[in-house]
């Protein structure tokens, strides 16, 4: 009998002993970690924080990417809007445009296109060549007392051949900056959002 309670005592002892090595290489590991909790006293009671892996994955994911410097695109203006006062000036140019370390221009999707009758949403921006954009614009329904015009998709290609701080010139075409903090309420003179 007491041999038995020896025997338990012993395997219980080496059970605590395994654990806790086990306890300790997890710690060392960082899959388990030390984090406090505040439960409104100045007491912080201790607990064990079990590391989620599928997150730190994507959290050093999403940080290699904003590392990479292909991906890092600044943001010039957060809006621009752009009108022709030249020879066609019925047409209007309304977007968000960026710049990569490389000095090259990138236009970017949620962007709006107007000929003043019909606004468009920019769904998708391709680019095919050096400054050169496909943009696919999905036109709405126009329905009011002066022009009933069907809904449509359109494929616009651009070029922007400069851009500088007060103008943009693409297809051969110049358009001023519009100098008004809200670029909406200029284009809700013209068209209907």
């Amino acid at each position: 009998m007491k041999s038995l309670t020896v025997k338990i005592i012993i395997a219980v002892l080496a059970a605590l002993i395994v654990a806790g090595s086990v306890f300790c290489i997890l710690l060392a590991t960082g899959v388990i970690e030390f984090s406090s909790v505040d439960d409104g006293d100045d007491d912080k009671k201790t607990s064990y924080v079990q590391k989620d892996k599928d997150e730190d994955e994507e959290e050093k994911v999403e940080k290699e990417k904003e590392e990479d410097p292909n991906n890092i695109l600044t943001i010039i203006e957060g809006k621009w809007g752009f009108y022709n006062d030249d020879s066609n000036d019925n047409q209007a140019f309304f977007a968000v445009i960026k710049k990569n370390p490389s000095g090259e221009y990138s236009l970017t999707k949620g962007l709006m296109w107007t000929d003043y009758l019909e606004t468009g949403n920019i769904t998708k921006v391709e680019k095919i060549g050096k400054g050169e954009y496909n943009l696919t614009v999905e036109f709405p329904t126009v329905d009011n007392e002066m022009n009933y015009i069907e809904g449509h998709t359109d494929n616009i290609t651009i070029n922007i051949n400069k851009l500088s701080s007060d103008k943009l010139i693409f297809n051969d075409t110049e358009f001023e900056k519009i100098k008004q903090e809200n670029i909406e309420d200029y284009f809700k003179q013209f068209v209907n959002f």
